[in-house]
């Protein structure tokens, strides 16, 4: 079976990082690359055996895309410090064995673990990606934020979950919304999209509807409930953004 390198790319990511190499040592190699940390991210992935490497903070995309032309092998893992890979999905990828390079690029279920409950309502799961790939057939598009894998070829469905754990207290939850939120109101921007009191007023509402009620978010007890407004958070911010850059536009204009 070809190699697989299990790529993390990392920020300030010291008590995260352990966890998600320890996820991934059934890869033939954990390679993280980091972006300039200030705390003990870089000693810590050392110290739980990872292959560690640094580079200067460009932006997600592309430091995954930098990432993978620095591992040591062409199937690329990706993961995030705040992912764990579980058992399932280890022995799912590693399954294939020479099958792998029937598809370019593999799927895998991504699980929301909230505030340490894992989310089986709102929407949230499957949401499949594509995580497992070949880098000589893909690689991360150049967005801000929520980037994702494009392939040059077939896609295949991994088994087992891809843990995300997110909910790590309101206030760092609310830091990581506006970081996240002024990412894709700049994306939104150059794309020449403007949005106005009505995207503020029904996007918000919405997302907490969709998430909380039709998508029977409610079911996850207290959890679901924030994880919904949060989402309603997220839209107002992004859409709020938007409006704002569009203003500051306009008053430069001559």
């Amino acid at each position: 079976m070809p190699a697989i390198s299990a790529v993390i790319i990392a920020l300030d990511e010291e008590s995260r990082i352990a966890g998600a190499v320890r996820s991934a040592e059934w890869a033939d190699e954990v390679l993280v690359v980091d972006g300039g940390s200030r705390d003990r991210t870089v000693e810590v992935a050392h110290e739980v055996g990872a292959r560690v490497l640094e580079n200067s903070w460009p932006g997600f995309a592309e430091q995954k895309n930098i990432a993978a032309t620095r591992a040591r092998h062409d199937w690329i893992f990706s993961l995030d410090a705040d992912e764990r890979v579980t058992p399932a999905l280890a022995d799912s990828a590693r399954a294939l064995g020479e099958r792998i390079g029937e598809n370019a690029g593999y799927e895998v279920a991504r699980r929301p673990v909230f505030y340490g409950r894992p989310l089986r309502f709102g929407g949230y799961y499957p949401g499949y990606r594509v995580r497992l790939y070949d880098r000589r057939r893909g690689g991360w598009n150049a967005r801000r934020v929520h980037e994702r894998v494009v392939l040059d070829g077939p896609t295949g469905r991994l088994r087992g979950d891809l843990l995300h754990h997110t909910g790590h207290g309101l206030e760092a939850d609310y830091r990581r919304m506006l970081r996240f939120t002024a990412l894709a109101a700049r994306e939104a921007a150059e794309a020449g999209r403007r949005r106005g009191l009505a995207s503020m007023l029904v996007r918000p509402p919405a997302a907490f509807i969709w998430r909380y009620f039709l998508r029977l978010g409610f079911l996850d007890g207290t959890p679901g409930l924030v994880a919904a407004a949060q989402s309603s958070l997220y839209a107002f911010l992004k859409y709020g953004r938007v409006w704002e850059m569009s203003r500051a536009g306009q008053r430069q204009r001559p």
